[in-house]
Parts: structure tokens; C-alpha cells; sequence
């Protein structure tokens, strides 16, 4: 699989040679607001993909699509009556039963969608051993202020308790509800926390952008999308 830039328009599921059944998938279409054009992944198979084909793509890649798309592509190759999902999810199931790896992962997995003050340090040496965030949405229960799980192959904590949706994934429009899990800096002037947008803010800390030292004047919950020369009731440069 590759990350490709291509226009806008793209189809999601193409027959790209007819007379040799190749097949093209693109998932996780993104188009750019300012251009016409999009970013994708892309996968070729030398025949009509499966479910199956479909799902051991996906592990392969660690690629997290929500159920909407999932759901979508099997509609596109001809599926319906729930037959792609439930094919989709026993190939997934397959695999786990026929590894013993993938039985520890998942116990792991169950434990830590409980676990709320694992460190940063810690998750991010194991990022194999949290839920991706289509998992949470599967299962429409509420989880609590702290817990982690991946998603853009990225981890997140989650900021306060909520039900996740698929519709509202992690990013600066949801930083009320997730942070990103990021290398720990002590926040001093020599040892400043990189800034990105959506970061949330502990007075007394010092947090760098551009090149540029800050100060943080104001403790925040939430983060904003803002860079850190926008912020000026909140850091103040050194």
C-alpha cells in the first residue's frame, strides 16, 4: 500500500485492467480544502479484492477506517445484506484464533481500555498495545477522562468522558476530547514542550514554536487552534 496525491474526484474502488481483473482501493480519501486535490491511500490486487483481502489489508497497513467506509467499500464491490462486514470481521477473528501474539494483544488491549494513568513515556514504547479508535465506536460505550488508543497512527488520551464517534474522530476540531500522547518534555527553558495546535496548557510551563520560547501565563483543559504568537492571554515569548 502507498500514500498517493491525486486529484479530487478520485473513485474509492476501481477495475483498472478489465482483461486482467486489477482491482484499485483507496481508503481514507482526504481532500485538500485549499486545492483540487486529495490524498489516499491506494492498494492494487491482481484480482476483485474479498472481504477478506479487504481486512488483511487494512491489519497489514495498521490503517483504522471507521464502519461507515468499511461498510462503503463492501457496498462498491457488490455486497449487501451485512455479508461484507460479517465476512470482514471473521477474517479478523481468524487470525486472532490462529495467533497466539494476537490472543496476548487482545487481552492487553482490554486492559488498557480501562487503565487511565498509564505515562506517556510507557505508552508510546508500546503503541501495538492499545484499541484503534474504530474499536471504541464499534462498541458505543462510554470511556473515561485518560484512557489511550490510536488513531492516524498516532496515540491519543482522551480529555473527558464520552461515547466516541466515528463522525468525530480525533483532531483540533475535537480537542475538548482527545490530546495527542507526545514524548515528555520537562517545560523548562532548556527543556521546552514542542507546541502544536490543539495542545492543551499548564501555567509555568515553557512551550516552543517556529523557533520561539513561551511562557504559559494560563492553564487551559482544552487547546486551541491557534498557533502560539495568536495566544497572547495565554503565553507570553521569552
Amino acid at each position: 500500500m502507498r500514500r498517493v496525491t491525486g486529484n479530487k474526484g478520485v473513485l474509492p474502488i476501481e477495475c483498472v485492467n478489465p482483461k486482467e481483473d486489477k482491482w484499485c482501493v483507496r481508503f481514507d480519501i482526504q481532500n485538500a480544502a485549499d486545492s483540487d486535490t486529495s490524498e489516499y491511500y491506494e492498494e492494487v490486487y491482481p484480482n476483485k479484492p474479498s472481504p477478506e483481502d479487504i481486512e488483511n489489508t487494512l491489519f497489514s497497513n495498521d490503517l483504522d477506517l471507521p464502519q461507515k467506509e468499511i461498510s462503503s467499500i463492501g457496498a462498491l464491490l457488490g455486497y449487501s445484506g451485512g455479508e461484507f462486514e460479517k465476512r470482514f470481521e471473521q477474517g479478523r477473528n481468524d487470525r486472532v484464533a490462529a495467533t497466539p501474539y494476537l490472543q496476548l494483544m487482545e487481552v492487553v488491549r482490554e486492559q488498557h481500555l480501562t487503565a487511565t494513568d498509564i505515562p506517556s513515556t510507557v505508552a508510546l514504547k508500546v503503541p501495538a498495545t492499545f484499541f484503534p479508535f474504530s474499536e471504541l465506536c464499534k462498541r458505543g460505550k462510554q470511556v473515561e477522562k485518560g484512557v489511550i488508543f490510536k488513531y492516524g497512527g498516532k496515540l491519543w488520551r482522551v480529555v473527558q468522558p464520552h461515547t466516541p464517534m466515528d463522525i468525530y474522530p480525533p483532531s483540533i476540531d475535537t480537542a475538548s476530547l482527545y490530546t495527542r500522547v507526545e514524548p515528555e518534555h520537562s517545560g523548562t527553558l532548556e527543556d521546552p514542550i514542542p507546541y502544536e495546535q490543539g495542545m492543551a496548557f499548564e501555567s509555568g510551563k515553557y512551550y516552543e514554536q517556529f523557533g520561539v520560547v513561551y511562557v504559559c501565563i494560563l492553564t487551559t483543559l482544552t487547546g486551541y487552534p491557534n498557533d502560539l504568537k495568536d495566544l497572547p492571554t495565554i503565553v507570553k515569548p521569552v
